[in-house]
Formats: C-alpha cells, sequence, structure tokens
C-alpha cells in the first residue's frame, strides 16, 4: 500500500519543488486526503471493510455510527468508518473475545438480496410486527442507493440478531507524524514525517498522484498552469472510471 511520503516525493519532483518551498508537505497532505475522499466517493469497493453489525429491532436498519445501531461495541476503528452498504452476507453468532472485540463465533445462514417491490407485493405488511413475527434470523435485505446509510431486512429483527455485511469506508487521513526512532532527526515539516499507508492499495497512487498535482497547479497563476490543472484532473478522472469498468468486465461475477 503506497505511503504518503512516496506520492509526496513523487510530486516534488514534478512540480520541480524538491525543498517543498512553494508547496509544503501539509499541503500536499491535505490534496492526497482529499485524493482518497474523491476515489472512495467515486468508487466505495476501492476501501472497503467486512464488519460485524447489531440489527436493531424492526426492519429498518442502519450502518450509520449515529443512527439505531453501531456495531460491536458502538464504536469504529480507526479508518473503519462506513460510507455505503455494498452487501448483507450471512447472519453471524459472535462472542467477545480476551481483548473485548465482538468476533464471529459461528456463522449462520446466507442473506439474499431481494427487490423492495416484490416484497411488497407479495407481503404487504411485513413491516408489522403484529401480522409477521419478528425472529433473530434474517433471509433478505432491500437496499436502496439514494439512502446510502440505511437497509431493511426481512423478517423484522427481534433486536437480538447480528450480521455480517460488507460496506465501502473512508480511510483514515495521513497526519504529520515523527517517524519512532527518528536518528535522521526528520521534522514535521519533512516528508518522511507523512510515511503512513494512504488506506488504497496500488495502482491508486497513479490517480492520487494526478489529482495531487491537480490541486497543487491551480494554485499556480503562471501561463499554462490551469491547462496543466484540467489536464492532470482528466487523467485522475478517467484512471477512475477506467478502473471501474475493467473491474466490472473481469470480476468472477461477470457472465462470459
Amino acid at each position: 500500500m503506497p505511503t504518503g511520503t512516496e506520492i509526496m516525493l513523487r510530486a516534488a519532483t514534478l512540480l520541480s519543488d524538491t525543498s517543498f518551498t512553494r508547496w509544503p508537505c501539509a499541503e500536499l497532505c491535505d490534496w492526497i486526503n482529499e485524493a482518497t475522499r474523491a476515489i472512495v466517493l467515486a468508487k466505495p469497493s476501492s476501501s472497503s471493510k467486512t464488519l460485524i453489525f447489531k440489527l436493531a429491532a424492526g426492519t429498518r436498519q442502519t450502518i450509520n455510527p449515529y443512527g439505531l445501531n453501531p456495531p460491536s461495541t458502538g464504536t469504529f476503528t480507526a479508518g473503519a468508518y462506513p460510507l455505503t452498504l455494498l452487501n448483507v452476507l450471512r447472519n453471524v453468532t459472535v462472542a467477545l473475545d480476551a481483548n473485548g472485540v465482538l468476533q464471529v463465533t459461528s456463522g449462520g445462514r446466507m442473506i439474499k438480496p431481494v427487490d423492495r417491490a416484490l416484497l411488497d407485493a407479495q407481503e404487504p405488511n411485513w413491516h408489522n410486527k403484529s401480522i409477521l413475527q419478528q425472529k433473530r434470523e434474517v433471509r433478505n435485505f432491500t437496499f436502496n442507493e439514494t439512502v446510502p446509510y440505511e437497509y431493511y431486512v426481512y423478517p423484522g429483527n427481534d433486536g437480538t440478531g447480528y450480521v455480517e455485511a460488507e460496506v465501502g469506508v473512508l480511510p483514515q487521513p495521513i497526519v504529520a507524524r515523527l517517524p519512532v526512532p527518528n536518528p535522521q532527526g526528520y521534522t514535521l515539516t519533512q516528508p518522511q514525517s507523512f510515511n503512513q499507508q494512504i488506506g488504497l492499495p496500488e495502482p491508486y497512487s497513479v490517480p492520487i498522484l494526478d489529482y495531487v498535482l491537480y490541486r497543487c497547479q491551480m494554485k499556480d497563476d503562471i501561463d499554462g498552469a490551469a491547462g496543466r490543472s484540467a489536464i492532470h484532473y482528466q487523467q485522475f478522472a478517467s484512471a477512475i472510471g477506467i478502473k471501474v469498468q475493467v473491474e466490472q468486465a473481469h470480476s468472477p461475477n461477470a457472465k462470459r
């Protein structure tokens, strides 16, 4: 996984600013973090995790930590803040390990996606717990992309169930942090203090570099800088779009 230091050094070379005078490392750090957020916004699966979620009583569920049902013990680990639901996989039985972390002890019934219109037509009262009994085990889920934090389960849960779900998550931002040990005497203003993984695997360092150059050259007022800035943004957007198309074409789920 690429690091902030690697991207900063490559950007400095292309900007002819290896002393980080015109574009300080703190500024480059902001653009790297902004680039990762832009990529995850366009392609949530670029940063994804499988998390355990405790189900709330009823049919409506959420992956929002400030919503109905926080996962695990109620907090998200760094770099695991959910942005959108990708899939709900299975029912699970869980227990706390010696460190107080929620772990899967056994897997249960698989959960299949279902079209909500079909479910509404076949079982119009599926939200009404007085008509349809709520259970611990989930059989189906339905999801609307316009509300990325929420989904519905069938049958409605009794509030004791746990599921394993795949979600797109926001990578932990890089920050200035001195290496330990630090025999070279690096300072917080040097690129080596940003030697942290950016949260996205290779080959995302390529579009991230283009995004950083796009932002940096927006700042410049010399002739041609605006044009170079636009070119780098086009390369960034094109790389993300092409990767989405390639992954769809070569996915194991793609029909040959």
